[in-house]
């Protein structure tokens, strides 16, 4: 009976080595045939250090990425000595968001339409009630975003619906757009 069951443990033994080793063959001809991609690296071009392939760089731009984005804006905004350009003779005013957050009032805006700086003005009212703050304006690659607001809640003297207008003024283009914000 004991002999019998010495078989049987040997057997599961034999079993789970017959399946680790199956189990190392596909992922060594996985490995091999390129599936999986488990030992490669390669040095980083910016830092020579070794990281993974496909992984993901959140260092810094190197010059030669900043060049490249300089280069496409310019690319960008740049006009065809033959082609005129057309600007658009009102901004067109987009707001993300226009929430509170705790103790403050955020808004997120940007211009869509253009790409140029300039200013963009935060009104709130409700009844008599006005709290006014002014961000720049600065273009980036394809948008105007406005710089983010961010207004301590004390600020406002009540709670309730406010009516909130960003509004964006460059030397050469204006425009607004309102909505409304609770606050508590």
């Amino acid at each position: 009976m004991q002999h019998k069951k010495k078989l049987q443990n040997l057997q599961k033994k034999h079993i789970i080595l017959v399946v680790t080793l199956l189990l190392l063959g596909t992922l060594i001809v996985l490995e091999k045939s390129g599936v999986t991609n488990f030992y490669t690296t390669k040095k980083s071009p910016t830092t020579g250090s070794s990281q993974p392939v496909d992984s993901i760089n959140y260092g810094p731009p190197t010059k030669q990425e900043k060049n490249s984005g300089n280069e496409q804006k310019t690319k960008l905004t740049d006009q065809d000595p033959g082609q005129k350009v057309v600007k658009p003779s009102t901004a067109e005013v987009v707001i993300v968001d226009a929430s509170q957050y705790d103790n403050n009032v955020e808004v997120r805006a940007f211009v869509a339409n253009l790409l140029e700086a300039g200013t963009c003005t935060f009104t709130f009212r409700i009844g008599n009630n006005i709290v006014e703050k002014s961000q720049a304006a600065i273009p980036d690659a394809s948008t105007t975003p406005c710089t983010n607001l961010s207004i301590p809640r004390e600020e406002f003297t009540q709670a309730g619906t406010w009516n909130l207008t960003v509004t964006f003024e460059s030397k050469s283009v204006r425009g607004s757009k309102d909505q409304k914000v609770v606050l508590q």
